[in-house]
């Protein structure tokens, strides 16, 4: 009895260990950002959380850029697994990131309905997250956020380079290569009609706007000629692009 009951106990510890839920919106907390903004342009841009604000009940933490202009704030209910964004000029918030989805649940993103694909581990900025797969582009990275952009409520379509926790241990995304890189890999002309360009030859993934992967290839030229007019993803290497096919 003795032994099933240290079993018990042990088991029962391992498991809150393995499973120890992993916070997003902690003060110190830093992303930086990679946009391709079209015509061969690209952006990077870093964020940062610091200082709290208490609106109607509840305590938001402050996003910063590095001109310390506020870009927005944001809470999380830690028991539900979810992060909230409030507008500061109507006191409204609104849902960002739910880690606690499961297949087939659904949520919305900047009036975009996305269905949750599948639920995983996955080494990532050093330690193992919860992955809740939207599409195929597109994530929930437990205590990273957004996959697109972190914990910006909008910001539109962009790749996390670099995670600091806690205002530490920054950590670029493995095989990114898109911060230390001398050459960072760009695609043009967007909006495009016949041939997508990339920079250098390189193996890719072409989506649709809802995730499903329509064809890929190894080339420094896209035939989009075939496609219907609307919005793709191309996933090259660990950076994901959005064009538009007119």
């Amino acid at each position: 009895m003795k032994a099933f009951f240290i079993f018990t106990l042990l088991s029962i510890t391992f498991f809150n260990s393995t499973a120890q839920y992993i916070p997003t919106v902690v003060e110190g907390n830093q992303w930086t950002i990679h946009r391709n903004m079209g015509l061969r342009q690209t952006i990077e841009y870093d964020y940062f959380l610091k200082d709290s604000i208490r609106v109607q009940d509840h305590t938001y933490l402050k996003i910063y850029n590095y001109s310390n202009k506020i870009l927005g704030y944001v809470r999380e209910n830690i028991e539900e697994q979810t992060v909230y964004s409030l507008d500061i000029n109507s006191g409204q918030e609104s849902l960002i990131i739910n880690y606690n989805l499961e297949v087939g649940d659904s949520m919305v993103i900047e009036g975009f309905e996305y269905v949750c694909d599948s639920v995983k581990t996955e080494f990532l900025f050093g330690k193992n997250r919860k992955v809740v797969y939207l599409l195929p582009t597109l994530q929930l990275i437990e205590g990273v956020g957004h996959s697109f952009r972190g914990v910006r409520p909008t910001g539109g379509y962009g790749t996390i380079t670099r995670f600091c926790e806690n205002g530490e241990d920054c950590i670029p995304l493995p095989g990114s290569g898109i911060t230390s890189s001398d050459n960072p890999i760009l695609i043009y002309p967007n909006p495009a009609s016949n041939l997508l360009l990339i920079t250098k030859v390189s193996a890719y993934q072409l989506f649709d706007a809802t995730g499903v992967l329509l064809f890929e290839g190894n080339d420094s030229e896209v035939n989009v000629q075939m496609l219907n007019p609307g919005f793709y993803f191309i996933k090259i290497h660990e950076e994901i692009f959005r064009f538009l096919k007119y």
